[in-house]
């Protein structure tokens, strides 16, 4: 897989040509602005799949699940496994994991609604980047819970 912002969308038929893995990475934040719909076009036509970063806040990940169910070329999505203990007061979210796929919520907008009074609660704090402090891996707090359901009923 090669990284966002590595190979620009003119060169993706050279780059298949020489054998680079058909996949790539974005984040959904940049895909919002000016580019939110260069993930199709040439990508789709060379077979290039569409791996997009998912920051798994509660709204990075419903605009990600919907920008998924709209694109063609959509193979898989990151998801962080757990999170705060109080992701569920912070949002109305409905997350369900079948069979190893995540469903896209089918209520209008993203799907969620937020619980401002709650938001308030967890105020941003600036922090030192993990990279830089050796601690890259340990991004989750230490009473990080399940946010979404799993279920798995294969026949």
């Amino acid at each position: 897989m090669w990284e966002c912002g590595s190979v620009g969308v003119r060169d993706c038929g050279s780059v298949v040509g020489r054998g680079v893995p058909p996949s790539r990475r974005s984040a959904t934040r940049r895909l919002w602005g000016a580019r939110t719909t260069r993930p199709r076009g040439r990508r789709v036509a060379f077979g290039i799949g569409f791996c997009p970063h998912n920051p798994s806040c509660p709204v990075a990940n419903a605009a990600t699940l919907q920008l998924a169910a709209c694109v063609p070329n959509f193979v898989m999505l990151e998801m962080m496994m757990t999170d705060v203990p109080y992701r569920a007061e912070m949002c109305d979210e409905d997350l369900t994991l079948r069979n190893g796929q995540m469903e896209i919520p089918s209520r209008p907008g993203l799907g969620i609604e937020l619980n401002e009074e709650e938001l308030l609660r967890h105020p941003y704090v600036r922090t030192e980047l993990r990279h830089y402090r050796g601690d890259l891996t340990n991004i989750r707090p230490p009473d990080a819970t399940r946010y979404y359901k799993v279920v798995n009923d294969w026949p």
